[in-house]
C-alpha cells in the first residue's frame, strides 16, 4: 500500500509548473527489523501542503485486490496529511455489493455494453466519470493501465491520469515499438518478428524463419495474459488464434507478435528477478534486487 500511496503522492507533486517529488531511499528491513539484502524503501520527503493541490475526487477504475489497496493507501494518504481526498470506485452491476465497493467513499455503476468488459469501454468509462465528478484517474494494473487512448483520454477530459505520461506509454507500454527502440539504441536482440503477425501466412513465414519453439506474444499488457508457447509448426494456427483472442479480451488489443528467444526457449519453469529503478528529473536511482517466486509463470517470461 505504500507503494500506491506514494504513487499518488508524486504524481501530484509532479504538474505543471512544479518538479517531481523525490523520495529518499533507504537500505529496506526484513521481518526480524535487520536489513533486507539489497533493498531499499522510499521514505516521502515532508510536504508543504500549502504548495499542493491534491485531487478531490479520485476515481478507481479497477476492481479486487488492486482497488481495495488503493483505497486503502488513500485512507492512509488523508490520515497522515489531512488531503480529504474522496474515492469513487467505479463498477458493474453485479459487483455492487464487493469488498471494493462497500471499502470506497462512492461508488458509480457501469453500464453492460456492447463492447464486453465496461473496465475497457472508453464511451462508458467517460459517462462515468463525468457521473463520479472525478479530478483524478487511478487505473492499477491491467484493464486500461497501458492503454495510450485511455490516457489520452484522461488528457481531454482534464483530469490528472496517475500512472505514466501518453507518451511514454506509446514508447514502452507498446511492446512491439519497445522493442523497436531497443534495437535503435544498440541492445541485442533474439531474433523476433519485427512487427506485429496478423494471418495464419505471416506466422508460418516467421516462425520458419526464426525456428521452433517459440512464443506468441500480446503487443499490449502483461501479467502472464496474452502469450502462449509453440513447439511445433501444427501448433501454430490454434495458438495464434487463441492469443489473439485473449489478447483482445484482457486488453481490447488483438494484436501479436512472435519472439524467438534462445533462452525464453529453454525457460519452462523460470525464475523471475526483478532490478528495480525509479527516475526523476534530476536523478535515477538502482532500488535493489527481488525474487519474485508467486508471479506465475509466463508473467516471468519477459520483452
Amino acid at each position: 500500500m505504500v507503494g500506491s500511496r506514494n504513487q499518488v503522492i508524486t504524481t501530484v507533486l509532479s504538474g505543471p509548473g512544479r518538479s517531481a517529488a523525490a523520495p529518499s531511499l533507504v537500505p529496506a528491513t526484513d521481518s526480524a527489523g535487520g536489513p533486507a539484502d539489497g533493498a531499499y524503501a522510499e521514505v516521502m520527503p515532508e510536504i508543504d501542503l500549502s504548495t499542493v493541490t491534491f485531487p478531490r475526487r479520485l476515481a478507481v477504475v479497477n476492481r479486487g485486490e488492486a482497488a481495495v489497496r488503493l483505497i486503502r493507501a488513500v485512507r492512509e494518504l488523508n490520515a497522515e496529511y489531512g488531503c480529504d481526498i474522496t474515492t469513487v470506485a467505479l463498477h458493474t452491476d453485479a459487483e455492487r455489493r464487493a469488498m471494493f465497493v462497500r471499502q470506497a467513499d462512492e461508488a458509480v455503476t457501469l453500464r453492460r455494453t456492447s463492447a464486453g468488459i465496461a473496465y475497457l469501454d472508453h464511451n462508458e468509462l467517460e459517462r462515468v466519470l463525468l457521473e463520479a465528478k472525478a479530478d483524478a484517474v487511478w487505473v492499477g494494473w491491467g484493464f486500461v493501465a497501458e492503454d495510450i487512448a485511455f490516457a489520452e483520454l484522461c488528457v481531454r477530459m482534464n483530469l490528472t491520469f496517475i500512472g505514466p505520461p501518453p507518451a511514454a506509454m506509446r514508447t514502452l507500454g507498446d511492446k512491439v515499438e519497445a522493442k523497436f527502440l531497443a534495437e535503435k539504441v544498440g541492445v541485442p536482440l533474439a531474433p523476433w518478428s519485427r512487427g506485429p503477425v496478423d494471418t495464419r501466412e505471416d506466422a508460418l513465414r516467421h516462425a520458419k524463419a526464426i525456428g521452433y519453439p517459440l512464443i506468441i506474444k500480446a503487443r499490449s499488457g502483461g501479467g502472464g495474459r496474452g502469450i502462449r508457447k509453440v513447439f511445433a509448426a501444427d501448433e501454430l494456427e490454434v495458438a495464434l488464434e487463441r492469443t489473439q483472442g485473449e489478447a483482445q479480451r484482457s486488453f481490447g488489443d488483438p494484436v501479436v507478435f512472435i519472439d524467438g528467444s534462445p533462452n525464453e526457449r529453454c525457460a519452462s519453469s523460470p525464475m523471475h528477478a526483478t532490478s528495480r529503478c525509479r527516475s526523476w528529473p534530476t536523478t535515477t536511482a538502482m532500488c535493489g534486487h527481488r525474487a519474485c517466486a508467486t508471479v506465475p509463470s509466463n508473467a516471468r517470461i519477459r520483452r
